[in-house]
């Protein structure tokens, strides 16, 4: 999750005018409805000489970040109803990676993994960051459910060098890739790839933390793991990150 940063200052007289047209006319015309965005957080602070505004946009990706502000994304999206009431602002941005939150609870580390790649995952890490930790643990429960429905297993925490290889070989030997990751730290931080053959479907997963996975039916898992001298479990990837009770 990418945090987008701008700063801005409106003199006392300006401050109420911009946070209406920011609530009014910047955010539904602006940004919202873009692709992969979340939410934003309008930060406002009293100085001697006027009110310093701080707007935090909250994106999945960097490349939502681009759908928004174009490939020169670092430069700031300043509209000219905006310019008109700021004395003066900041004309670059600066993005963050989520890497820590602290709340009141526990302190969450938050991997730069695939935990937030699938569409049920990610919401279920979104709905954490924003301590709705009891409809997480429901989403994640209902993934293992699926996960021990479909009669799946695992091979998890494959050293890189071995997974690269045994990918190479499952597509020597007739899979075929439907959907490869391709975001903008692909086989840097995180890469995915899905591979079908038969009927039956193999998702293959790497990051920094954990390394490579496969995940699939049992019985293929099993077959596979025994033919490269690898481990298999009934987990799905991510349980360790589950919530300790």
């Amino acid at each position: 999750m990418i945090a987008r940063i701008w700063k801005g200052w409106t003199a006392h007289d300006n401050a109420s005018a911009y946070e209406e047209l920011f609530k009014n006319t910047v955010l539904p015309k602006g940004i919202q409805g873009v692709d992969g965005y979340i939410s934003t957080n309008l930060l406002r602070c009293q100085t001697g000489e006027g009110v310093e505004f701080t707007t935090i946009f909250w994106f999945e990706s960097l490349e939502a970040v681009k759908s928004f502000a174009g490939q020169n994304f670092e430069q700031a999206v300043v509209p000219e109803q905006v310019k008109e009431l700021m004395s003066h602002y900041e004309k670059t941005v600066h993005h963050h990676d989520v890497a820590l939150e602290v709340s009141n609870r526990e302190i969450k580390f938050v991997p730069a993994c695939g935990l937030h790649r699938t569409p049920l995952s990610r919401l279920c890490l979104l709905l954490a960051l924003r301590h709705y930790e009891s409809m997480a643990r429901l989403l994640r429960c209902g993934e293992k459910l699926r996960f021990k429905a479909l009669g799946l297993a695992t091979i998890k925490e494959i050293p890189t060098e071995q997974f690269n290889t045994l990918l190479k070989s499952l597509i020597s030997s007739g899979w075929q890739k439907t959907y490869v990751y391709n975001g903008f730290d692909a086989w840097i931080d995180y890469g995915q790839v899905k591979l079908k053959k038969d009927g039956s479907r193999l998702n293959c997963e790497w990051d920094n933390w954990t390394e490579g996975s496969i995940e699939g039916p049992a019985g293929l898992i099993r077959e596979i793991g025994e033919r490269y001298g690898l481990r298999v479990t009934d987990e799905w990837r991510w349980s360790k990150y589950d919530p300790k009770p």
